[in-house]
């Protein structure tokens, strides 16, 4: 496994560099030039069984820019699989065990069996994480409409 300046537990880190190694097998069969729109039912069926996880290397970004500015509460508009959703998880996490306050992502996905593997990946991820995450399934514009409270940081990970 290659360094990472990530603060985790080993197992998490692994756990982590093989999903991404899963995502990035995914993108490299992806006839990309031929899609469909993005904003056809096509596209949407062709991307229900992939991950779409940011690369490694920005998501360790994110980790450092959200415990850089103490970040705990945090909101993910375009959820996927929930790999990225567990850096952001793992930052706030950290933050309000040092802070002494509560940690929460509120997390959105607007395919339920996207929704549902990111919620079987999250468990999997064990209790680094556990306990921070607030998914809601459906359309962003109605799951983010009320009960987000003080944000700290949003990252805009839909199509």
């Amino acid at each position: 496994m290659a360094p990472s300046a990530l603060v985790a537990s080993e197992a998490l880190r692994s756990f982590l560099e093989a999903l991404h190694g899963q995502s990035l097998t995914q993108e490299a069969g992806v006839e990309w030039a031929t899609l469909p729109p993005q904003t056809s039912d096509a596209f949407d069926d062709i991307m229900r069984d992939k991950f779409i996880a940011l690369d490694q290397d920005k998501s360790e970004l994110i980790y450092h820019i959200l415990r850089s500015i103490k970040a705990t509460t945090i909101v993910e508009a375009g959820t996927s699989f929930g790999v990225s959703t567990i850096y952001l998880a793992l930052a706030a996490a950290q933050n309000a065990h040092a802070e002494g306050k509560p940690a929460k992502v509120i997390a959105t996905e607007k395919e339920p069996s996207k929704a549902a593997r990111a919620q079987e990946i999250w468990a999997q991820a064990g209790q680094e994480i556990e306990g921070v995450i607030d998914l809601r399934v459906g359309d962003l514009r109605e799951t983010l409409a009320q009960g987000l409270g003080a944000v700290d940081f949003l990252l805009l990970d839909s199509t």
